[in-house]
């Protein structure tokens, strides 16, 4: 059995989740991301969200914005059916590896390909969430500065395209109980906080 837990918590922040075609072309709802989503589907005691014809998790710890659109495309391939929302919660892996402004312009033509490829699917951006540690940041304070600023524009373009803001403004960094030993993820309280924002955009969405 403890072999059992640890090969499913492995599992669940290190790979991508693939079903068979027959599953994948009932699921209404794709979530795509790092590991705070990879987090949040061990957490989440219903992986289906309370949708009725259940979720995709996509996810993988250490997910970069390159790998979204691929991705993306792959999964419309295999099934040939658009879902009726996209969860996105992606980017902050790629903070401080380039310009804000040059990771601005990959997110926002990343989005722009997704559009064209699912015009009726509704795009849910959740907000990169302040961190207690950047790791390798040599300046943490310019991380948090394009944290926000991405998030403000990243924001504005999905609204643009018909699409919807998740921005945790209970995650706050002053309140250190929501965060994990290493300052980086989520508590229990803070993951809880977390997948109530998200399923609430998801429901205003679905209904």
């Amino acid at each position: 059995m403890f072999v059992f837990l640890i090969l499913y918590y492995i599992n669940c922040y290190q790979s991508f989740h693939f079903l068979p075609p027959q599953y994948l072309n009932v699921i209404t709802v794709w979530l795509i991301g790092s590991s705070y989503l990879a987090r949040a589907r061990c957490h989440v005691q219903d992986e289906s969200l309370g949708v009725s014809d259940g979720c995709l998790w996509l996810t993988r710890s250490g997910m970069r914005w390159a790998e979204l659109a691929p991705l993306v495309e792959a999964q419309v391939r295999q099934t040939n059916k658009a879902p009726r929302a996209l969860i996105l919660h992606l980017g902050s892996n790629d903070l401080g590896q380039s310009t804000t402004c040059g990771l601005y312009h990959d997110m926002f033509t990343s989005l722009l390909r997704i559009r064209l490829l699912l015009p009726t699917t509704t795009i849910i951006w959740s907000d990169m969430l302040a961190r207690l540690y950047w790791r390798t940041a040599t300046c943490p304070i310019r991380l948090e500065v394009a944290r926000n600023k991405l998030n403000r524009r990243i924001g504005n373009r999905v609204a643009e395209l018909c699409g919807v803001r998740v921005e945790h403004t209970l995650i706050v960094k002053h309140d250190t109980d929501l965060y994990a030993w290493d300052g980086v993820h989520l508590s229990r309280k803070g993951m809880d906080i977390f997948l109530q924002d998200i399923t609430t955009a998801l429901r205003a969405t679905m209904n």
